[in-house]
């Protein structure tokens, strides 16, 4: 039994592994109401790296192991884990600073990284800023099932600012609830030639409504 539980410890302290510590909440979560009614909320929402994160050392703190220097010490639990979602939230805001707070949480929770676990022990899944890099270069769908007219405009860094060279793509683009559609998949570079060096970048100008609305872009630098 000891060695089992020392075994445990050892994974739980692995924070290169993507695994659910011993010491993660489980959900549901469940209460009693005023009229006496069980009720059930669906918990975690997702799930972030919380175990040994190098975090700054609080003055009084003891007994925890120093990382990088004397100011910094090796720290697990909610205080971790908290704010690299907050974190996430702050540039998803930043990019789209007219969405609610719900669709950035429907949002984090959809480009979450699905680590295989029940739902009541890692919610969506695991947060995935790689994706959240990313995400200007895909189209996201916080609603339901949608179908419109994409448009992808290419552009050239000048000395005068971005100058439109052309349309690389126009079509009917399909996007699932709650999915999202990576733009590469319908113009990747195609056209562009080595010797013409420089920075350039592609709108997306996606429209399921006869509203356009500009979604997002990518940039590349040709060098």
């Amino acid at each position: 039994m000891v060695q089992r539980i020392r075994l445990i410890i050892q994974e739980d302290i692995d924070p290169r592994i993507d695994q659910i510590t011993s010491f993660s909440s489980r959900g549901p979560v469940q209460w009693v109401d005023p009229n006496g009614v069980t009720q059930t909320l669906q918990k975690p929402d997702i799930v972030a790296p919380g175990a040994v994160i190098c975090a700054a050392r609080f003055k009084g703190i003891q007994g925890r192991q120093l990382c990088v220097d004397d100011k910094h010490v090796l720290i697990s639990g909610t205080s971790m884990a908290a704010p690299m979602v907050s974190g996430a939230a702050a540039l998803v805001r930043e990019a789209h600073p007219d969405w609610t707070p719900q669709q950035v949480k429907d949002y984090l929770k959809s480009i979450a990284l699905d680590l295989g676990y029940p739902e009541h022990v890692q919610g969506a899944g695991r947060l995935d800023l790689s994706s959240l890099g990313l995400s200007q270069s895909r189209l996201h769908n916080l609603g339901g099932a949608v179908t419109g007219n994409l448009i992808l405009r290419f552009e050239k860094l000048e000395s005068d600012g971005w100058v439109i060279q052309k349309k690389v793509f126009e079509g009917s683009v399909n996007v699932a609830a709650g999915g999202s559609v990576a733009l590469d998949q319908y113009w990747n570079g195609q056209g562009i030639k080595a010797s013409e060096k420089g920075k350039y970048r592609v709108i997306a100008i996606y429209d399921p409504d006869n509203g356009a609305d500009v979604m997002g872009s990518f940039e590349f630098e040709v060098v």
